[in-house]
């Protein structure tokens, strides 16, 4: 009895994993005292930002690239919180209790929570390990990029596009893992800023510039065995 049971288990973690991982935002709103203000988002591609707004360790925008390993827990974890499943609101009606507001989408399915108290378990579980995953989890051994916001304000309100460091357009190989084949790269700060086609290994990275030059950076990145192609990001200027 007891190996049937391991046995249904294993088959059902296996099938969890293997779906896609969706996007998930989760946020934390102010209350009367000094309750920590922040949002978490996470995209399919594990990028993971944090923003940190008030009473947080760490203030500011942060963000890094799980690694694989990681986005498949957290995917597992999404997945078991079985959003379809729970209802838009908890506990709405009690006062002075920030509101923990869950974001959940997929192209076949968007889901909006909010929650003061009598939080699900299983959306606990997927709370704590967003957590884990961020910087306010000070045991974590991490390495954050930071936004620098007041640049960001300042290339918007110029009329310009968010940074004027020039991305890269990668496209790797169709048997190519993304998320293990990026962490060779992380010393140079090598990070996703997007996935331009979802059907095709095609992808814009960006990385940190003082510790190599972009031309440098993408001859190393034609030489690697999993990529297709790799070249500089011709942006187009807003008028």
């Amino acid at each position: 009895m007891v190996k049937s049971a391991f046995f249904i288990f294993f088959i059902c973690t296996i099938q969890i994993c293997h779906s896609q991982s969706p996007m998930v935002v989760m946020s934390k709103s102010a209350c009367f005292g000094e309750c920590p203000v922040y949002e978490i988002s996470v995209d399919e591609d594990g990028l993971f930002q944090f923003h940190g707004k008030q009473n947080t360790a760490v203030e500011g925008e942060l963000s890094r690239q799980l690694t694989n390993k990681e986005l498949k827990k957290l995917s597992c974890k999404i997945k078991k919180a079985k959003f379809n499943k729970l209802d838009d609101q908890y506990g709405m009606n009690v006062t002075d209790v920030p509101v923990t507001h869950f974001t959940y989408h997929t192209d076949e399915f968007s889901k909006n929570i909010k929650v003061k108290t009598d939080m699900p378990r299983r959306l606990e579980k997927l709370e704590k390990e967003l957590i884990e995953l961020s910087p306010l989890n000070t045991n974590a051994h991490q390495t954050w990029n930071k936004i620098d916001m007041k640049y960001k304000t300042e290339q918007a309100n110029a009329g310009r596009k968010e940074s004027l460091e020039p991305t890269i357009i990668v496209e790797l190989r169709v048997e190519a893992d993304f998320h293990k084949w990026i962490s060779k790269y992380r010393k140079y700060g090598v990070q996703l800023d997007k996935r331009i086609a979802p059907n095709r290994s095609l992808y814009v990275i960006r990385h940190d510039h003082s510790s190599i030059h972009y031309s440098k950076l993408i001859k190393l990145l034609n030489a690697d065995q999993k990529v297709v192609t790799a070249e500089l990001n011709e942006k187009v200027k807003l008028r």
